[in-house]
């Protein structure tokens, strides 16, 4: 399971941070953070973390979910960058709050799929509409998501 999260913040650090903690492993990972300072504070945090300059083809390729962890006056930018390149993942979600899932889906061209309106309705029933060896691991990461809801999380600190 690969997922691609657009934004290395306190919520996509403290995402990853949270599902490496329950066995995730740090491979299925992609982060785009457009700040050098804050892509060395990931690395440091999270080695073996694919960290990417730009929202490009090669931080989504092959992914099977875009989280979309950018602040919302940043989000029209982010989706524009990544319309031409996500025709083919499966799952993109929004954790950004202020930002209708109408709106990213006309800026992502019509390819979104769902976003957080539709997540927090009923995530596992969108993962049932995928078939193929990615619906079970689809199934487990939405399940892993879900079962983050309400648990506190810690962004991962960086060595001093």
């Amino acid at each position: 399971m690969i997922s691609a999260f657009i934004g290395g913040g306190n919520m996509a650090s403290a995402l990853i941070g949270g599902l490496v903690a329950k066995g995730c492993p740090v491979a299925g990972f992609r982060v785009v953070e457009p700040h050098a300072d804050a892509r060395a504070r990931l690395a440091a945090a999270c080695p073996g973390l694919a960290l990417f300059e730009a929202a490009g083809a090669a931080a989504v390729a092959g992914a099977d979910i875009v989280v979309l962890a950018v602040k919302p006056q940043q989000m029209h930018a982010a989706c524009t960058a990544l319309a031409p390149h996500v025709a083919t993942v499966p799952v993109v979600l929004s954790i950004a709050a202020g930002t209708r899932s109408g709106e990213i889906v006309r800026w992502l061209g019509g390819q979104a799929q769902t976003a957080m309106d539709e997540f927090r309705r009923g995530a596992e029933e969108e993962a049932d509409r995928f078939s193929g060896e990615a619906l079970e691991a689809l199934r487990q990461d939405v399940r892993a998501l879900l079962s983050l809801r309400g648990s506190r999380l810690e962004s991962p600190t960086p060595p001093a």
